[in-house]
């Protein structure tokens, strides 16, 4: 995911200020050319390094921030799946209080599973 395993090193991790890039742009950005023209320069917290040793305590601040991010996008994708879920249903229950002469009436369609 986010860690990086590196030869005969300890891990790593992506930084977050510069998302693995080793540099971050200054100034404002071009309304015509985008980020073309602007200046960058090297990432404060990685030094131009593009990832952090998960050994340190940035690099484990990091590491605690990708893992609740991580845990909050996985509660919400729970949620829509739970939410859809309820819908069909919903729609099911709907659905079988009608007759198939009705359902074609109204243009509907069946989604079963």
């Amino acid at each position: 995911m986010f860690i990086i395993q590196k030869d005969d090193s300890e891990d790593e991790i992506k930084c977050l200020c510069c998302s693995g890039w080793g540099k971050v742009y200054i100034g404002h950005r071009d309304p015509y050319e985008g980020n073309k023209l602007r200046d960058r320069i090297d990432c404060k917290v990685c030094h131009g390094r593009k990832t952090i040793p998960i050994k340190t305590p940035l690099g484990q601040a990091m590491l605690a921030f990708w893992a609740k991010l991580t845990e909050e996008e996985e509660k919400e994708r729970k949620e829509q799946e739970e939410k859809e879920r309820q819908r069909k249903y919903l729609q099911a229950k709907a659905l079988a209080k009608l007759s198939p002469e009705e359902i074609e009436a109204l243009g509907l369609k069946l989604e079963l599973e």
